[in-house]
């Protein structure tokens, strides 16, 4: 870089692009401390919520939620006061730390109220009834019909992965029924499981703007009312921190309640799985199984859980071929490249991929695929590249495993279809960001799939939605992954297979 500056910390987006793809060795926008306050404004520190109150009386806790959302409002109207202050850049530091603060001091405020629920719900007869749950034990619902039921709201991709523990659960318990309960927009990635499932919109996974603050508690209860009536003896919650999970299946009464020792979680929970760091979140569910298993008094399953494995149907590979066929022709080897992903954060910009496209073109034929909602994002970068590759953006789940499956390597970031294309046996290689490819990776032979991730010290922070670098696109810890790392690896795989 020009006389050996690094870019301003927050400087605008793109122009840190630019100057950070030439960085050697890449700077981290977090590395350095944030400059301080202008002096005409406060200090945002002080809207940091404190501890609850040492007993929980309502009184005391309707006054502590009622200060931490006080101090909240505090934390958002500061930004107006530091609009007409500050600089641009001032502006934006401010803006990016107030709306960090804000969210953190609403999540401190969710996690004791959740604490308190979770007190409220747990009186002497839920403790009994746990004590005489187990298949064939005293809960009359264990007794006459076993029934379990597990939560798993994220998308697909999140489901995929999850495969392996419900695999695990059908052939422990082969008596048991089991019922998965999924959003509509996941369903495909159980196909072929022998599962009752329970399509429910999940609030906070629907991507849609939400119909008013009282609606994600109103489904709630509405979910829970559904659970109490067909009567589970046990609930499986299997996204470490799905808090609204927990505590449906607490207030439904469900006598086992298991899943992952989270703040938000634990409070709802009869036993409880410890989170790690740096484990797969196939193995994470896996082991929240086992646990459940335990709970059960079920024989403990020795047997090593299945890989994520997904087949397409004959039709959806006779509609991968015909497609192919009429795209790309004979032409081999034949690379995928799908852009989209479910978060901002996780993307790259279009002119990234047309570039790569463009590189990849030279050895191999190309397609871009995307979603329905990726269709302008796929447009835009059959635009940027010199040689529009063709594209596909309406598929269903089982048509594109299909073509997946035929071709010879799919590119593309943390997303659904990537775990889709290892799960039909297909190599990969993927860019991750905020996320961590030691939790989200991917699962398979190590020689056949490639995770790519910058080396900024702040990697992973595990944060979609409010990273520290403060970036809400385009974040820095992508744009230090070079075009050519991942023409690279595509090539070392591409001679790999032949």
């Amino acid at each position: 870089m020009p006389g050996g500056a690094g870019p301003p910390p927050f400087g605008g987006v793109g122009q840190y692009w630019e100057a950070i793809a030439a960085a050697r060795p890449p700077v981290c926008p977090i590395a350095s401390p944030l400059p301080p306050p202008a002096p005409t404004t406060r200090r945002l520190d002080s809207t940091r919520a404190t501890g609850p109150p040492a007993r929980w009386s309502p009184i005391l806790l309707f006054g502590y939620v009622i200060q931490s959302r006080r101090r909240i409002q505090e934390s958002v109207s500061t930004v107006d006061v530091i609009n007409g202050s500050t600089t641009d850049d001032e502006r934006e530091v401010a803006n990016r730390r107030a709306a960090g603060e804000a969210i953190g001091s609403r999540n401190r405020t969710r996690r004791w109220v959740l604490r308190a629920l979770g007190l409220l719900l747990s009186p002497a007869r839920t403790k009994r009834a746990i004590a005489t749950t187990a298949l064939g034990g005293g809960a009359s619902q264990c007794r006459s019909a076993p029934r379990i039921i597990v939560l798993r709201p994220d998308h697909l991709g999140d489901v995929l992965l999850s495969r392996p523990a419900i695999e695990l659960l059908l052939a422990a318990l082969p008596e048991v029924e089991i019922t998965v309960a999924v959003g509509p927009w996941s369903v495909p990635a159980l196909k072929g499981l022998p599962v009752r499932l329970a399509i429910f919109p999940f609030p906070g996974f629907t991507r849609i703007a939400r119909s008013g603050r009282l609606a994600p508690y109103t489904a709630l209860l509405a979910f829970a009312a559904r659970l109490r009536r067909e009567k589970y003896c046990a609930a499986l919650v299997l996204r470490p921190d799905h808090w609204w999970g927990a505590l449906a299946a607490a207030v439904a009464g469900v006598p086992v309640r298991v899943g992952h020792a989270t703040p938000e979680t634990s409070p709802f929970l009869t036993r409880s799985v410890e989170p790690s760091a740096d484990e797969h979140a196939t193995d994470s569910a896996v082991r929240a199984v086992r646990t459940l298993l335990s709970a059960l008094g079920a024989p403990p399953d020795v047997r090593a859980a299945p890989s994520v494995r997904f087949t397409p149907s004959r039709a959806g590979l006779d509609e991968a071929d015909a497609w192919i066929s009429g795209n790309l022709g004979i032409r081999r080897p034949a690379v995928a490249i799908h852009p989209g992903a479910g978060a901002l954060l996780k993307l790259w910009p279009p002119s990234r991929w047309a570039m790569l496209a463009d590189l990849l073109s030279e050895r191999a034929a190309v397609v871009l695929t995307g979603g329905s909602a990726e269709a302008d994002l796929v447009v835009e970068i059959r635009t940027l590249a010199r040689n529009a590759p063709p594209a596909v953006t309406d598929m269903g789940w089982d048509t594109l495993a299909g073509l997946y499956r035929r071709l010879d390597l799919v590119v593309g970031a943390d997303s659904g279809p990537l775990h889709l294309a290892a799960a039909v046996g297909t190599p990969t290689v993927r860019i991750y960001g905020p996320t961590d490819p030691r939790v989200y990776g991917p699962r398979g032979k190590p020689d056949r799939h490639v995770a790519l991730q910058s080396g900024l010290p702040c990697v992973p922070c595990g944060d979609l939605v409010s990273p520290p670098c403060g970036y809400l696109q385009n974040p820095p810890c992508l744009a230090a992954i070079p075009i050519e790392e991942m023409r690279a690896a595509a090539r070392r795989l591409l001679e790999a297979a032949e």
